[in-house]
């Protein structure tokens, strides 16, 4: 029997999180050490509770939690309120928690837990990443003890804060900018990929009439979630942050090129942006080698069946 990759799942707690952590979980695939949470869809006041009253409705019992940093490396949080609601998960009904998250520095939990893996440990990072930056800083020596990072935020074209802008990498354009520096292998599934890793409609509701819990969790989810969407005149769900997690299930579900990029963080237009070198061979790419594998396209098909498994697993 093969290993379960070790990893940490760094995230901003909401509806496409919670998804990507079901299905992670439902896979069998990786040996999850910790939740830790970060804002972004939500203020980190909301964002452990959010995943303590997810875990308590699922029945996981065995993954800490825990809370990161409360704020960007600069200026305020600006939580994604319009599309994920007060709380960053608005829609469901949870029973209250009586469970806490666990006391301990965020970067001292994620570098302890990887120098305690049999293996590099993958983190995965579904939000903002002020705290995998935060982590690098604090201890020099994380990259080496890291296999990668399998992130979703950026995107090679255009964005969705702002023409040129994501809103992982736009609510902390340092945070971005220091991992993208700092050496690690990155797997970068930004909206490139992301919109077209699409649920419609009609799926959601299959999501319901399975009538399991994890399939019921889905659909409520969606519903809030697809409200965004439906005001937008779109017919689909995007659970993007399930798209790294498929990928580390299965890299043939998601194609990828090697391109440097780099973040722009102070730019008044481009705040945030995942500036992408995909030029061909030239003096560009001698200059800027490439530093991340970026995710382009992806089989629908077999991924909403990753989706659909998910939900039937929690039953």
């Amino acid at each position: 029997m093969c290993k379960k990759m070790p990893v940490i799942i760094d995230c901003d707690p909401g509806h496409d999180d919670v998804g990507a952590i079901m299905m992670a979980i439902a896979s069998g695939k990786f040996d999850i050490r910790g939740i830790t949470c970060v804002p972004g869809n939500g203020l980190l006041d909301y964002l452990p509770d959010n995943m303590l009253k997810v875990f308590d409705r699922l029945g996981v019992t065995d993954i800490p939690v825990l809370r990161g940093i409360a704020k960007p490396f600069r200026g305020p949080c600006r939580p994604a309120v319009s599309v994920h609601g007060r709380t960053g998960l608005d829609g469901p009904v949870f029973r209250p928690t009586q469970k806490a998250p666990l006391d301990e520095n965020v970067c001292d939990f994620i570098y302890r837990t990887a120098c305690s893996c049999d293996a590099p440990m993958t983190l995965i990072a579904l939000g903002p990443l002020t705290n995998v930056a935060a982590a690098l800083l604090a201890h020099p020596d994380l990259k080496h003890k890291l296999a990668r990072i399998a992130l979703m935020g950026g995107s090679a074209a255009s964005g969705n804060v702002d023409p040129a802008s994501e809103f992982n990498f736009w609510h902390d354009p340092d945070a971005a900018h220091i991992v993208f520096q700092a050496g690690v292998p990155i797997l970068m599934c930004g909206l490139d990929v992301t919109w077209k890793a699409v649920l419609t409609l009609e799926e959601v509701e299959q999501l319901r009439a399975l009538g399991t819990t994890g399939g019921t969790l889905m659909a409520e989810m969606f519903d809030y979630y697809k409200m965004y969407r439906t005001s937008e005149g779109l017919g689909t769900v995007l659970p993007h942050d399930s798209v790294p997690v498929a990928w580390l299930i299965d890299p043939t579900i998601v194609k990828t090129r090697p391109y440097f990029v780099e973040i722009d963080v102070f730019g008044q237009r481009t705040r945030g942006c995942s500036v992408t070198h995909v030029t061909g061979p030239g003096s560009d790419r001698q200059a800027c080698p490439p530093n991340t594998d970026v995710a382009y396209d992806c089989d629908r098909r077999r991924f909403v069946q990753l989706v659909f498994s998910a939900a039937r697993y929690f039953a």
